[in-house]
């Protein structure tokens, strides 16, 4: 081990309701899912995750998401910031699997080139992530882990851009792992 100078602290998850009320921020929630190419498994595999975090998502607030998906099983990693640039969406939610780590971080880093304006807040979530999480904040800032299941995480992030709440806030979403100046949260 080495110490890195940051502390740790797990929190209980704090329940925001969600209810079926209108969003007040943004009218619709744009979501692109990136599936990360893994080096360790050379056949192509359906990116099984995001599609169902995906339809997770359709299912619980109907029209008022737009989801798109990236798999760069399929595409090159440069065709990650037209896609971002296009669609304009709201996250980006990176699913990492071993052996896409290398990928995971170019990924970020196209993405955070981005203008913090217009940069949609980084989700990264799947194996490496949940187990990895502290390893990630330490390398990448402005990044959001979701450790174990996606869907109450994802579920809270949408509710939480049609609320108005801001996205650095955290706090009320489930599975969660990030960090503020040299503190990493979980929830």
């Amino acid at each position: 081990g080495y110490s890195t100078g940051y502390r740790k602290q797990i929190q209980p998850w704090r329940p925001c309701p969600i209810g079926n009320v209108l969003p007040s921020r943004i009218d619709r929630a744009r979501i692109l899912f990136i599936s990360i190419k893994s080096t360790d498994y050379p056949w192509l595999t359906a990116p099984l995750g995001i599609t169902t975090l995906g339809g997770h998502l359709k299912k619980t607030f109907g029209h008022a998401v737009e989801i798109q998906y990236l798999d760069l099983q399929l595409e090159d990693v440069h065709s990650v910031l037209p896609r971002v640039l296009a669609f304009r969406p709201h996250i980006a939610g990176i699913s990492v699997n071993h052996g896409g780590v290398g990928q995971m971080g170019d990924v970020i880093r196209l993405i955070q080139s981005i203008d913090p304006l217009e940069r949609p807040l980084i989700v990264l979530g799947n194996s490496v992530p949940t187990y990895a999480s502290d390893e990630i904040h330490h390398r990448t800032k402005g990044i959001l882990c979701v450790i174990g299941r996606g869907e109450p995480a994802m579920t809270a992030l949408v509710d939480q851009a049609f609320s108005g709440r801001p996205a650095s806030r955290f706090s009320s979403v489930p599975n969660a792992s990030y960090c503020e100046g040299l503190t990493i949260f979980e929830i």
